[in-house]
């Protein structure tokens, strides 16, 4: 309405008293200027209308917040979702819903949208799970569920393909299983629901071995028949058999052999033996000769030998059986030195004489023999011995020892009992029992063999000793192989699921248990593909397989990623080139929980703190680690992340990337009841499960995990062999 055509007002009293029923946009427009349709629909209404009513004038377009006339509702335009057309007085109007009324927001990624003061909101989101394995399933705002095709893995329920994958939305078979065994006495098949089949056969058959006949299929392989005959009726052959030839007959001119040395043995097939003199050297048979000789087809004896062999304490003579016999006499004989007395003949020498006794019995003299055999007896001065082990610092003087001090046999050795012996001198005795080595950092010193020794404490205040650094709380250090690691300290931990604070434990993962742990080294984060190159280059390492698009071996700008696609095996070779091995499922919790080294209240009282997830109690999302965000996996990423990314999710070590990223292997075999077979407070030091199965455990959540798969106690497994775009692995190494 303009300035001109504003009505005067001419006092309180001039204004409009609104009709019972009477909308307020109605009210609001007979208040700021009255068209002809507005009091048109007032006909049937008691209204006031100030005298300067007249004199209002309409706005073009007329009356916009007055609604158009009406005969009934159904002829009213509607409002908002949580309006009702209504007609009041032939005038169309809007009443708001009641509270909870349902409603539809507009947004198909929503459901059961309801009303609240007059606006529509939201419900739940909607439930777009196709459960189709080959797709992976969203919400689009403004357009709804979103299927979209994924390339992963898949089992198309045929034992008989392997190597199924997702194309299209759906599971594609992959090559034929090859179920030829390489057994000529088996029909192989195929069963689509069992895999392979062999069937065993009775028929002929070849084992490969040239020297039988007659062989035939039983029990699945090839039986051997009877043995080859080979003999060939000649007497100047040697006849055997060649399991890869067969039957071979050997010249051998051996058959002929008389046993003369002195004549030269042949066969001749027409003849047979034939026997040629000859005169090379030989033995008659009489060891007293020497020189023999063939001459006639016989053997002629040469000159006898000599057999004197120049000493005295022998009779020599000859046995024609065995030779030269020198037999040892016990004749008088003379060894040559004036100083030895009784000498005789012993064993064939000249012997079993004693020396001229010049002792004199005094220590504090020098006795000795000269070449004629005379005795002499020097008086000395200086040290000497006067028998007794337990005094020192004896001196000769006028030929007798004597002025010692007591011996002191205190060897300052805790671990020995300290005594002096007159025979023997200083006796230290070890002992057993405690003692204290002063190394602050070892424990259970105890006394062996002598000596003090405990053992070295891998603790963080004893870091150094261990071969670490302490930074920032945590121990590190970098091995000559392999990536960065930090110290889980010696002591124990509760291993397990803590049903009273944890609703999400399976069976698998109870009872919750107190393990003792050795101190142990684990790596910072998962091994990664550019540490994996440098295991590969020392030829200790195999590269990866890569049958998936999200393998990250030699795919570009993935050297700082975790690893994948790596089989058990493969990440255990890796870990031993690197000086250490996969860490045992304990390891690896406790990495992850943390222990009692440091809690109040002791075991007992650890047990309550020991928390759910490596950060806390808060529940996972993508601040914490690599996982599944609720739309997609790797926090949108549908991949890997470079190592170290979100420092957030640390463990109490330290450690990173403990969940999330890629699962991981760890050594033990996998046990669904392997908790159970033990009490809860009656575990074996540093556990290691059984790797006699083809199963092994993994722990961590992954990049498409979510829930109850991130929690620190939750255990996964795997085939050894397999090979998965999202399991990795880190390396452990004792603390010496």
């Amino acid at each position: 309405m303009s300035p001109r055509s504003r009505p005067s007002r001419r006092g309180d009293d001039a204004r409009l008293r609104q009709p019972r029923g009477l909308s307020r946009s109605l009210a609001r427009a007979l208040t700021v200027g009255v068209c002809a349709a507005a009091l048109a629909a007032l006909s049937s209404c008691t209204v006031d209308i100030p005298t300067a009513a007249t004199a209002y004038t309409c706005a073009e377009p007329p009356c916009p917040d007055v609604g158009p006339p009406c005969t009934d509702a159904t002829t009213c335009p509607s409002g908002t979702p949580c309006q009702t057309a209504t007609c009041v007085h032939s005038t169309c109007g809007l009443e708001t819903r009641p509270d909870k009324s349902t409603c539809d927001d507009g947004e198909p990624c929503t459901t059961n949208d309801s009303c609240l003061s007059g606006v529509c909101k939201a419900g739940p989101n909607t439930d777009c799970g196709d459960d189709n394995p080959c797709t992976t399933d969203s919400c689009a705002a403004g357009a709804g569920c979103v299927h979209e095709a994924a390339s992963v893995p898949c089992d198309d329920g045929d034992a008989c393909t392997t190597g199924d994958t997702c194309a299209n939305k759906a599971c594609v078979s992959g090559a034929k299983a090859d179920c030829d065994d390489g057994e000529p006495c088996t029909t192989d098949s195929c069963s689509s629901a069992t895999g392979c089949v062999y069937t065993k056969g009775t028929a002929p058959c070849d084992d490969g071995d040239a020297c039988t006949e007659g062989d035939k299929c039983g029990g699945g392989t090839c039986q051997p028949g009877k043995a080859a005959t080979c003999d060939d009726g000649q007497a100047c052959t040697d006849d055997s058999c060649n399991k890869a030839t067969g039957c071979v007959h050997t010249a051998n001119d051996g058959a002929c052999d008389d046993g003369e040395p002195c004549t030269d043995d042949s066969c001749n097939k027409a003849t047979g033996c034939v026997a040629t003199a000859n005169k090379i050297a030989c033995d008659d048979g009489d060891a007293c000769t020497k020189g023999d000789q063939c001459g006639g087809g016989t053997c002629l004896s040469g000159p006898a030998v000599s057999c004197d062999d120049g000493e005295s304490c022998t009779d020599d003579s000859c046995n024609k059986a065995t030779g030269c016999v020198f037999a040892p006499n016990d004749d008088a004989c003379d060894d040559g030195d004036a100083c030895t007395l009784g000498e005789g003949c012993v064993g064939g020498v000249c012997g079993g004489s004693k020396p001229v006794d010049c002792d004199d019995g005094k220590d504090c003299t020098v006795d000795l023999c000269d070449k004629a055999g005379s005795c002499s007896n020097t008086l000395t001065t200086g040290p000497c011995d006067d028998g007794d082990g337990c005094t020192v610092g004896e001196t000769c003087a006028t030929g007798a020892c004597f002025g010692g001090v007591t011996k002191t046999c205190d060897d300052g050795n805790a671990c020995t009992t300290d005594s002096c012996d007159k025979a023997v001198g200083c006796v230290f005795t070890p002992t057993s029992g405690g003692c204290d080595d002063g190394d602050p950092c070892t424990t259970k010193d105890t006394c062996a063999k002598g000596v003090c020794a405990g053992t070295l404490a891998a603790t963080l205040a004893c870091c150094g000793k261990v071969g670490g650094t302490l930074t920032g709380g945590h121990c590190a250090r970098t091995p000559k192989l392999g990536g960065p690691q930090h110290l889980v300290p010696d002591g124990v931990f509760w291993m397990g699921c803590n049903s009273a604070k944890d609703s999400k434990c399976s069976a698998t993962e109870k009872p919750q248990h107190v393990v003792d742990l050795s101190g142990f080294w684990l790596d910072l984060h998962e091994v990664t593909v550019a540490e994996f190159k440098a295991c590969v280059s020392a030829g200790a390492c195999k590269a990866p397989a890569t049958p998936y698009p999200t393998c990250t071996w030699n795919a570009a700008g993935k050297d700082q990623h975790p690893v994948n696609c790596v089989t058990w095996d493969a990440a255990a070779a890796y870990c031993a080139w690197a000086g250490g091995g996969l860490p045992t499922e304990a390891q690896w919790e406790k990495a992850a929980r943390g222990g009692c080294e440091s809690a109040s209240g002791g075991t007992a009282g650890c047990q309550s703190a020991a928390p759910t997830y490596p950060w806390g109690e808060v529940a996972p999302t993508c601040d914490y680690g690599v996982i599944f965000d609720g739309l997609s996996s790797g926090c949108g990423k549908a991949a890997t992340w470079p190592v170290g990314q979100k420092p957030k999710g640390a463990g109490p070590y330290g450690h990173v990337d403990l969940i999330g990223n890629v699962l991981e292997w760890v050594a033990d075999g996998w046990d669904p009841s392997w908790y159970a077979a033990y009490g809860p407070q009656s575990w074996p030091a540093n556990p290691l499960q059984s790797q006699k199965t083809t199963e092994r455990c993994l722990r961590g959540g992954s990049l498409s995990a979510a829930g109850s798969a991130l929690r620190a106690g939750h255990r996964a497994h795997f085939a050894a062999t397999k090979v998965v775009a999202y399991v990795g692995f880190r390396c452990a190494a004792p603390a010496q």
